[in-house]
């Protein structure tokens, strides 16, 4: 069975977030902001410990074509995900960064590509990241238009963008790129 779970602290989100929300769009319209993700801070307890490894292999089930990861610095502490954005690969020499943003049901996927909404958010990361690369005087290529990729149950706008890395480190990439406008909470 499911472990039991006590929420140890809980943030009275509500009273907050309306605020925030408020002063975001007071500073999108000054042009002061492009793009602002708000979340939401909880501390959950659970009645017994759970095997990472095994909710590693949970989500590699539940989200095919996610990228999953497992950090655990001790047997007490782990981070453990899947989201379907991918910072970057590096494969012989070409770095591909995946600009994915723009978000609907499968459902209601077939307006995506026309939604001003949701077009302007996926521009706002793939200028981003070919402003990053063109910044580490590397030559970034990319399609004119996004395509759609699905992930479970969701479909996203998706443009991939590529370039020589001449040398650099992965890593120095990693560090240059994180975080881009798609991230979330």
């Amino acid at each position: 069975p499911p472990p039991q779970v006590a929420v140890l602290q809980e943030s009275d989100w509500q009273a907050a977030y309306a605020a925030s929300l408020e002063r975001a769009l007071e500073l999108v319209k000054a042009g002061e902001l492009r793009k602002l993700v708000l979340a939401v801070r909880q501390e959950l307890c659970l009645d017994r410990q759970l095997d990472p490894l095994r909710l590693l292999d949970t989500l590699r089930n539940s989200q095919p074509g996610s990228c999953r990861f497992l950090w655990q610095r001790s047997t007490r502490e782990a981070l453990l995900g899947a989201s379907p954005e991918r910072l970057l690969t590096v494969r012989q020499g070409q770095l591909r960064c995946d600009a994915l943003a723009g978000t609907a049901s499968r459902p209601a996927a077939g307006g995506l590509l026309h939604s001003t909404k949701d077009r302007h958010e996926h521009e706002l990361v793939v200028d981003a990241i070919t402003q990053t690369l063109q910044k580490l005087g590397l030559q970034a290529r990319r399609p004119r238009h996004p395509r759609l990729a699905r992930h479970g149950d969701l479909v996203h706008l998706h443009t991939p963008i590529t370039a020589g890395i001449a040398g650099r480190s992965p890593l120095a990439l990693a560090q240059a790129l994180h975080p881009t406008p798609a991230v979330a909470g």
